[in-house]
């Protein structure tokens, strides 16, 4: 594990190579400079240029494939378990972090870089799943979209897995997703929040926050 830190721009950029894993790190508080990501995939040779939008499909042309970072649009504690939905490209081998906000090295609102949700750097790592493995109990696909305009149809997830002690309601999470030894840049950050059992006399219904 490597801890990258306190960088005047992104903690790490991945310029013109595809391959390039970056896996189980400690990344935070960079872009002392100006805002800027924990990992760029920078396809414009400017050292940072920012979020790259997930789109439909994953192989475009850029470093690392401009692969699709994880959609979180569900997270919720189970026990000592974390429990997360979303949506990964086929295959993808999910990485989950704390966020450096809720681990109070970085301000809410540094990694938004002009959209509507912070794009979280990792500082803690929590564990990996892969996407479609026995662990995944969501073999479904669909097409998202969301309000910066990630977009893709893909597969969904629906994975858990135990976490540290300290993990609570009230954190914020993102992830990467690494594929064919590529690695995508972190996805918007998620909160954990409280699964919620309503009761109707005859029909329970679980509800999850998103």
């Amino acid at each position: 594990m490597n801890v990258i830190h306190s960088n005047q721009g992104p903690g790490v950029v991945v310029a013109d190579k595809t391959g390039i894993t970056i896996s189980q790190n400690s990344i935070y508080n960079n872009g002392q400079r100006a805002d800027a990501l924990g990992i760029d995939l920078d396809d414009t040779n400017k050292m940072g240029d920012g979020v790259t939008l997930n789109d439909n499909g994953h192989s475009d042309n850029g470093p690392n494939n401009l692969l699709n970072f994880p959609i979180i649009y569900s997270a919720f504690m189970s026990g000592t378990n974390l429990v997360v939905k979303g949506w990964a490209r086929p295959g993808a081998t999910m990485e989950f972090f704390l966020t450096d906000i809720h681990e109070g090295t970085a301000t809410a609102g540094d990694n938004e870089l002009g959209l509507s949700k912070d794009y979280g750097e990792g500082q803690t790592y929590l564990g990996a799943v892969v996407e479609g493995s026995v662990a995944d109990s969501d073999g479904g696909s669909s097409t998202y979209t969301d309000t910066d305009g990630n977009t893709d149809n893909t597969n969904q997830f629906q994975v858990s897995f135990p976490v540290p002690p300290g993990v609570n309601v009230g954190d914020f999470i993102t992830a990467t997703a690494t594929l064919s030894n590529s690695t995508s840049e972190f996805s918007p950050f998620s909160l954990i929040l409280v699964r919620t059992v309503i009761t109707n006399r005859r029909i329970t219904y679980r509800v999850n926050g998103n």
